[in-house]
């Protein structure tokens, strides 16, 4: 027969209920271990032995309130009696004192009692000055308090520390890769630091400390600085080393901030002396304001620059540019381009909108003529096919040239110009969408969306009107179609 209990209470002389039943013999002898104990012992509800009364266990939780001890003499027998309660039921066999005993208990009770409720009392008005806590570091230094003054040596630190640890796991399932490198183990180690500390060295010097990895500036992430403050009839007012910032009065003479150096006020009588010397961990910027704008000059670097991706339309709109940004938000120009085509060198294979064209360097240009046998005619600076006598000379001599396989013959053969130099055939060339660039109407340049390649080509054809005129640059597909056919070339301005 095996008899299992269910303990209501724990403890020697708690209450059992059990239940009996049957089981069938064992087969063979079981052998119970020697130490059968509790490997984490829970601390006693209740009093059974002498010992209780002074073990602590500040680990586990207090009883619950309706659980009380209660102490009773009996005259009879003259003991004191422990007597425990669940509300007004005892649970367990009184415990019994002789005086003696109960004598020495009651006098550590009394006393652990009484400098609790006056530790309770002193830290709650904050009179413990002499306690030792990690929040508020307190050293008597009577023999520095001559140099620098009264109060000790305190220190004040505060802040937190969080650090988080994981770890990341990627599978790639990429059957070019090798199976022990398709799945990769990574920690991820992340610190979150933000502490500040206040010391002081009597009541001159100073010393202060803040570290903040989550600081919005780098030269904030951490401050320091070390002050001594002297007497009124000393020299040396105030000096500083760390973080510094140096504030003058004088408008003519601006002063600095987020220095780290060493600063120091003298005094001579009634001559005030600042100096400091330091290192300026910031930038000043000065703005300017005109007619209600603010004008700030910058600079960037030219490898910082998007090569390849911003063009002028010709060298009219490039010697204009700073004239027509001068007045922003105004633009000055009385130029609006109303219609354009971009071409660029086919490399998507994609036919459709493709058409052969040939681009010249110098259509439409004026005052940037390289080649000698182009002249400059007309008295308007501004971009147009009859700036100079390439476009005429074009349509009269070249008409061969719309051809794309007698481009070459033509030109540089017989004529002497240069390809990739004078001008360039684009075979199957693509017609850029309006929504892969975008077009300044007024200052003539375009921003393709993509990068030009190193080995393409740009040809543009616009009209633009100035003053109520109407001007054309190269020519547009429609209009060599319905004249020369759909197999012939256009002529555009790179």
């Amino acid at each position: 027969m095996l008899t299992c209990g269910i303990s209501l209470f724990s403890g020697p002389l708690a209450r059992f209920d059990a239940v009996s039943f049957l089981l069938p013999a064992p087969k063979g002898q079981i052998t119970l271990p020697q130490d059968t104990g509790t490997l984490f012992p829970v601390k006693k509800t209740q009093i059974t032995q002498y010992e209780d009364l002074t073990t602590k266990s500040p680990v586990d939780l207090r009883d619950p309130s309706n659980i009380s001890t209660e102490v009773e003499y009996d005259i009879n027998t003259n003991t004191y009696l422990f007597k425990t309660k669940i509300d007004n039921d005892e649970w367990i066999t009184p415990f019994t004192l002789n005086p003696e005993q109960y004598s020495d208990y009651w006098l550590k009770k009394s006393m652990s009692d009484y400098f609790k409720v006056k530790n309770a009392e002193a830290f709650a008005k904050g009179e413990d000055k002499t306690g030792y806590s990690l929040r508020d570091v307190r050293v008597n230094t009577s023999s520095l308090e001559r140099i620098f003054g009264p109060g000790g040596v305190q220190i004040q630190p505060n802040g937190y520390v969080e650090t988080l640890i994981g770890f990341k796991h990627n599978k790639t399932d990429n059957p070019t890769i090798p199976e022990r490198n398709r799945s990769r183990f990574m920690f991820d180690f992340d610190t979150k630091i933000q502490v500040n500390a206040k010391a002081s060295v009597g009541n001159k010097v100073n010393f202060d400390l803040n570290y903040d990895t989550q600081s919005t500036f780098d030269f904030d992430t951490k401050r320091i600085k070390l002050a001594y403050e002297g007497d009124e009839d000393e020299i040396l007012k105030y000096l500083e080393a760390g973080n510094v910032s140096m504030t003058t009065t004088n408008s003519l003479i601006n002063g600095g901030s987020s220095l780290f150096g060493v600063k120091a006020d003298l005094q001579f009588g009634k001559l005030k002396v600042s100096s400091v010397i330091s290192q300026q961990e910031s930038q000043s910027q000065t703005v300017n304001s005109q007619g209600g704008l603010q004008k700030m000059p910058f600079e960037f670097k030219a490898d910082e620059y998007d090569e390849n991706q911003h063009f002028f339309l010709s060298h009219y709109f490039r010697d204009n540019f700073d004239k027509g940004m001068s007045s922003l938000p105004y633009v000055r120009s009385n130029i609006l381009i109303s219609k354009i085509e971009v071409w660029i060198t086919n490399r998507q294979g994609n036919l459709n909108n493709a058409r052969n064209i040939v681009a010249f360097a110098e259509l439409a240009e004026k005052n940037h003529i390289k080649n000698d046998k182009w002249k400059p005619q007309g008295n308007s600076d501004n971009p147009y096919n009859g700036a100079n006598t390439l476009y005429s000379f074009a349509v009269s001599n070249y008409a061969g040239a719309r051809d794309i396989s007698q481009v070459n013959r033509i030109l540089s053969n017989e004529d002497n110009l240069t390809s990739g130099l004078d001008y360039d055939k684009l075979e199957n060339a693509r017609l850029l969408d309006a929504s892969e660039y975008t077009l300044n109407e007024k200052l003539g340049f375009i921003s393709l969306n993509i990068p030009l390649a190193f080995d393409q080509v740009l040809a543009v054809a616009y009209t633009y009107t100035m003053n109520g005129t109407a001007y054309q640059v190269g020519e547009f597909a429609s209009d060599v179609s319905s004249q020369y056919g759909e197999n012939n070339s256009g002529e555009g301005q790179p």
